[in-house]
């Protein structure tokens, strides 16, 4: 390639492989610099190292295999050992600030503080990727990214864009039977506001009884 032929623009996948390696560097480096506890700054190089994996295996992944037509010609599954019992639990005792692992919104740059650190220029760079419309339609294609760019949003402090919202799932719709109304009360003959004509007191009262003689009214 000579001299006057413009360099290929770097595609999202390349810009960030270099992104991850820039973390995982500037991680060990500002950790021993910032003198963190060793037990911190292994756990925190962990996590970044565990999704520059992932990354890596996303865009490395063997096609799958495709079974044959025959079950009955596949390969016998190796006989699977009798697992070991179980140890008996130990009780955990609470372990000092430093042997806790990281967390929190923005977690490596509030252990690793700096503006002119490698972290810092990690951030602004994966900022500037993240607007890129190239990178919109890699994600897009790949929904597997978007399950290594959230927890990196989150550890740098990174407002997610839309195209990393996480997706709901589908509840299927539940046919009910439509609800039955109730039948209108039958309504009496006095529902009209009619009130009924009372009785009066005496033998002629249907309820007065047979052996009670009526009294005589005497002047």
């Amino acid at each position: 390639m000579t001299e006057d032929q413009p360099l290929p623009e770097p595609t999202p996948i390349q810009r960030l492989a270099a992104i991850l390696d820039l973390l995982l560097e500037s991680t060990a480096h500002e950790s021993v610099r910032a003198r963190v506890a060793i037990p911190l700054m292994i756990m925190m190089w962990a996590r970044v190292d565990s999704l520059a994996r992932r990354f890596v295996s996303l865009f490395t992944r063997k096609q799958p295999r495709i079974p044959t037509q025959y079950p009955s010609l596949q390969t016998p599954r190796p006989q699977t050992r009798p697992r070991p019992p179980k140890p008996t639990p130990v009780p955990k005792f609470s372990r000092p600030l430093e042997h806790c692992p990281p967390g929190g919104y923005g977690w490596l740059i509030e252990n690793l503080p700096g503006r002119r650190t490698g972290i810092a220029m990690a951030r602004a760079e994966l900022e500037h990727l993240l607007t890129d419309p190239a990178m919109h339609q890699l994600i897009a294609a790949t929904p597997a990214l978007g399950r290594i760019l959230r927890p990196l949003c989150y550890a740098l402090g990174i407002e997610r864009p839309e195209q990393l919202a996480r997706p709901k799932p589908e509840i299927p719709h539940k046919r009910t039977k439509p609800r039955r109304r109730p039948e209108p009360y039958p309504r009496g003959p006095y529902a009209e506001g009619a009130l009924p004509r009372p009785t009066p007191f005496g033998p002629e009262n249907r309820f007065w009884p047979p052996w009670l003689k009526p009294t005589k009214m005497t002047a």
